[in-house]
């Protein structure tokens, strides 16, 4: 018979380097990394994915003729179970490249259409309100939870400051970095999420402009501008805010993950009709790889059922009841907004077991 030796420990070699002004001091941590390899440590790797590693033969080389890089050959035998590589992880990535790359054509299509200059001052003047009532509807609900409160004071006054004689681009930069500080301002991404929600309706209550003249022509063109700005980068902090979100249950995830990809999908209709392609296909992109990461999230998630009791009874008695695990009596309160936790409604949310 054949004897098991067991499977050869995999190996895995690869070059690096360290580039920079600071690469020697780097470089030297690097180094003192890899020889303090008491215990086992994680390698992250594009191809190899995440894998459980103890550094084996790692050497280094520095030429005078390379300033300001310093080559290592790596090589790592494995020390533990592989992870291999997720393709939410990457679409994850992705989305978020890509919400960098819509905001900032966003910006330049928003700054070669908005036209202030050598207009009226009533122009100006509409245009100004806009910027002021999208500051009146944001800066209420600053919170420092993240300790990013100055930050969005000052943001926020600057922006106030350039109202009186707005500059198009000028005012898409701060517009958009006001925004990308906003939804990063609370300890809950879910509190971030539902803050941007109520932005992509901004200014739903305008009264259209009248087109009487090429002077209204441009104050239409402007107004129009001014609330796609709002709200399509709203929408595209949205995405990303949803990337982040930690999903407790399939069903949540898959109505986060449909309600952003209708508000892209709303964004292209509009964008659309202005023939700007380029733009219609970086956010049509995005749309793709948003669902594409909620989707495989969700795939590993439990599912919501409804579950309808005789009577009234305690949450306790129903978390064992389900789960045989008296630790999702908080999930099942939380869930149901349950008052007391003895005396359950009948009909309750609760994870599939």
């Amino acid at each position: 018979y054949c004897e098991d030796m067991g499977r050869v420990t995999p190996e895995y070699s690869f070059p690096a380097w360290v580039i920079g002004p600071d690469c020697d001091i780097l470089a030297q941590r690097l180094r003192d990394s890899l020889q303090d390899n008491a215990e086992p440590g994680v390698l992250i790797h594009p191809m190899f994915g995440t894998v459980l590693v103890k550094p084996d033969a790692c050497t280094y080389t520095y030429s005078k003729d390379e300033s300001g890089m310093i080559r290592f050959d790596l090589k790592f035998i494995e020390a533990g179970q592989n992870t291999y590589p997720a393709a939410d992880a990457y679409s994850g990535y992705s989305a978020n490249t890509q919400a960098t790359t819509v905001l900032g054509t966003l910006k330049d299509r928003f700054g070669s259409l908005v036209q202030v200059a050598n207009l009226p001052e009533f122009i100006n003047t509409a245009a100004g309100l806009i910027g002021a009532d999208f500051l009146d509807q944001i800066t209420g609900r600053f919170t420092d939870q993240a300790g990013l409160l100055s930050s969005l004071t000052d943001q926020a006054a600057t922006l106030q400051a350039g109202l009186a004689n707005l500059v198009p681009a000028t005012f898409a930069t701060q517009a958009t970095d006001l925004l990308d500080t906003y939804s990063q301002q609370s300890s809950d991404p879910a509190d971030d999420y539902a803050n941007l929600k109520r932005l992509t309706t901004f200014g739903a209550d305008y009264p259209a402009v009248p087109e009487t003249t090429s002077t209204r022509h441009q104050q239409a063109v402007n107004q129009t501008n001014l609330v796609q700005l709002i709200r399509f980068s709203a929408t595209i902090f949205m995405a990303t805010t949803a990337i982040a979100l930690e999903y407790d249950s399939y069903n949540e995830a898959v109505a986060t993950r449909d309600e952003v990809a209708d508000l892209l999908f709303t964004a292209i209709l509009a964008v659309g009709d202005t023939d700007a392609d380029a733009l219609v296909q970086q956010i049509t992109e995005l749309r793709t790889l948003v669902v594409q990461n909620i989707t495989a999230r969700a795939a590993n998630l439990r599912r919501l059922r409804t579950l309808n009791t005789a009577r009234a009874l305690p949450s306790l008695f129903i978390a064992y009841d389900l789960y045989e695990d008296l630790t999702y009596e908080a999930d099942i309160i939380a869930r149901n907004k349950i008052r007391h936790p003895a005396f359950c409604p009948v009909e309750l949310q609760v994870l599939t077991a």
